[in-house]
């Protein structure tokens, strides 16, 4: 925008940027510029391409110096734009040239609701489509404004593009998060510019994307690769992958997580206690359920060992077969 000094008496005003939906109190300096009247002034905001202006409601000066504008509801008529602010003596509907040639621009700005974001809770492994709702978005044909999406903690960010639905729509597509789960700063922005108001709290949860093997041993012993996004490195973190079917519940020993997108347990001895059976996968973070992975995991029957080892080849000889996991349904 233009010098923040518009005239040659230095005045200025601050601040030079809000939402288009208006409520902005900007503050408007002019040394020896006001004075008490019953009408008060008003400014107006001119919108560039088509001369049309929105008016503020009719303020008193402060001093002789200084005077506050609240700004219109700009996006209920315009896009985001810049638009030209001069200040007036308010006479009714009448309102007369601006004073002292008071000239400056006040960048309407595009805004979201934060009420109205939905969802607000999604993975972490991304895909969710998120759908803001605010105002003053530039959509249709000749629009040449771009916005992104950010998602921000205090350490790290991602970004995804904006699809424009219409002046008071976007949506964006939550990418991958490559850290740990956690409430998060979401907000729009210009493409390579500016903020727009109203960071939304957006909570990122642990998710379970696939396990590397389907079954395994009712023994127990080999590792199990569970692929996810958003688990806790923390020191204090441990993760106990929880097999269960009805009321049956078998735990793995707890283990940290490798990284937020992976975690290794080793199987539980599963049919030590139980047959072979198909169960369902969760995960306990620290002795609390965290993740309702929706995975299932078989675990088969195994031997482990034969006794005896040598038999005549007459048969007749008793043969004691030990393992895990065997159906003595059968």
């Amino acid at each position: 925008g233009p010098s923040s000094f518009f005239y040659e008496n230095r005045g200025a005003a601050f601040p030079r940027v809000g939402p288009a939906s208006g409520a902005t109190q900007v503050q408007i300096f002019s040394a020896n510029s006001f004075e008490a009247c019953t009408q008060g002034y008003v400014c107006s905001f001119t919108h560039p391409a088509t001369n049309a202006s929105l008016y503020s409601s009719p303020a008193s000066p402060s001093s002789t110096s200084a005077i506050v504008c609240t700004t219109p509801d700009w996006g209920s008529v315009f896009p985001s734009e810049f638009a030209t602010v001069t200040v007036h003596r308010n006479i009714s509907v009448v309102h007369l040239p601006s004073i002292n040639n008071i000239k400056f621009e006040f960048d309407f700005s595009e805004y979201v609701v934060a009420a109205q974001t939905t969802p607000l809770t999604a993975p972490a492994s991304g895909g969710t489509v998120v759908s803001l709702w605010g105002g003053a978005f530039h959509f249709g044909p000749g629009s040449t404004r771009s916005y992104e999406c950010r998602f921000a903690s205090a350490e790290s960010s991602v970004t995804a593009p904006v699809t424009v639905r219409s002046q008071n729509q976007i949506e964006c597509t939550l990418p991958l998060w490559p850290w740990k789960a956690q409430t998060v700063s979401l907000t729009v922005e210009r493409f390579n510019s500016t903020q727009m108001q109203d960071a939304v709290d957006f909570t990122l949860t642990p998710t379970v994307l696939a396990l590397n093997a389907s079954s395994g041993p009712a023994g127990g012993g080999p590792a199990l690769r569970v692929d996810g996004a958003g688990f806790s490195t923390d020191a204090t973190s441990l993760y106990v992958c929880v097999f269960r079917v009805g009321a049956i519940i078998v735990r793995a020993e707890p283990v940290p997580a490798v990284s937020p997108l992976t975690i290794v347990c080793l199987l539980p001895p599963w049919g030590d206690t139980v047959i072979e059976s198909r169960t369902l996968l969760t995960l306990e973070l620290n002795g609390s359920p965290t993740v309702e992975a929706g995975h299932f995991f078989d675990f088969y029957a195994i031997w482990t060992t034969v006794h005896p080892t040598q038999v005549v080849a007459t048969g007749g000889d008793l043969l004691t077969v030990t393992g895990s996991g065997f159906n003595i349904a059968f």
